[in-house]
């Protein structure tokens, strides 16, 4: 059962996550995660990029672990619904996915002209979802009980990732669609191209703290990093200095977290590590574990 972003922002557990003193550790490992993820998904890079991208792959490894079909329509209806990108590019992403066939037509009994053809994910694309769930997990791990008990189990128990994956994915689809994208400032840099990881450069160059003073930033090492183009990286922060959430000092190669950007990562962060424990604890083994040390 979802439930409203407001309800999960007055939990007693989100609270707990929210001021624990791991939470940046975590965040951080999670920043250096996705880098390397990225890094490492070869063709599959493009599904890193920004959230309508990582929001197809996911939607539909969720969409098939629910048993719900999918199909050109309804991936495109929920990307729309989700707020995750326009009706236009959802139809261009989607379009791509089946050219390059990470999304597979399932097998028909029947072949008739019209007849909607029902699609999954490539076992590719599973995979590449899979791993980016364990990237999160451990990260977790580096302030929560539970996501270290679950680590070893991994290789193990194949259920655990899916599970983990439905609950956080349920969770996470409602919530977007209740409160459109805006509401998250995280969401500014999530919808722009190698904007997730633009913002995990971020949280790295910060270096002990996500405190709101200047810290070292390159343009040119930020987009050979990415292997993209500096006007793109000069442009993000260009929009995000334009949209009051960093301080772009381009002469003096600094940058500075304004306070409204850090407290809407903090609270991100915490949601996202919430709903992964609670996923984690359907895990019969894992239940009544601790969710911070």
């Amino acid at each position: 059962m979802s439930r409203p972003i407001e309800e999960i922002h007055r939990s007693h557990n989100f609270l707990e996550l929210r001021k624990s003193p791991g939470l940046y550790e975590s965040i951080r490992a999670l920043a250096a995660g996705e880098l390397a993820h990225f890094e490492q998904a070869a063709k599959l890079k493009i599904y890193t990029k920004d959230q309508g991208a990582f929001g197809a792959a996911a939607i539909s490894v969720l969409f098939g672990y629910l048993g719900v079909p999918v199909s050109y329509s309804t991936l495109r209806a929920a990307l729309v619904a989700a707020d995750l990108c326009s009706d236009g590019r959802a139809g261009t992403m989607i379009t791509n996915m089946r050219r390059r066939r990470d999304l597979l037509p399932l097998p028909s009994p029947k072949k008739s002209k019209g007849r909607t053809v029902e699609l999954a994910a490539s076992p590719a694309l599973e995979a590449f979802v899979r791993d980016r769930m364990r990237v999160e997990i451990a990260a977790f791990a580096r302030m929560s009980p539970i996501a270290r008990a679950a680590l070893p189990m991994l290789d193990t128990d194949s259920q655990i990732v899916k599970r983990t994956i439905l609950h956080v994915g349920m969770q996470l689809y409602s919530a977007l669609k209740a409160m459109g994208a805006d509401a998250n400032v995280e969401n500014f840099f999530a919808r722009r191209d190698y904007g997730i990881l633009l913002v995990a450069l971020m949280i790295l160059g910060s270096e002990d703290s996500l405190q709101s003073k200047a810290f070292p930033f390159s343009l040119s090492d930020a987009a050979a990093r990415l292997a993209i183009s500096r006007s793109h990286v000069r442009k993000t922060m260009a929009d995000g200095q334009e949209a009051g959430l960093v301080d772009w000092r381009s002469e003096e190669r600094q940058l500075r977290l304004r306070a409204v950007f850090i407290a809407g990562l903090l609270d991100h962060h915490a949601i996202r590590f919430l709903l992964l424990a609670e996923g984690l604890a359907q895990t019969e083994r894992l239940a009544g574990m601790a969710l911070t040390d």
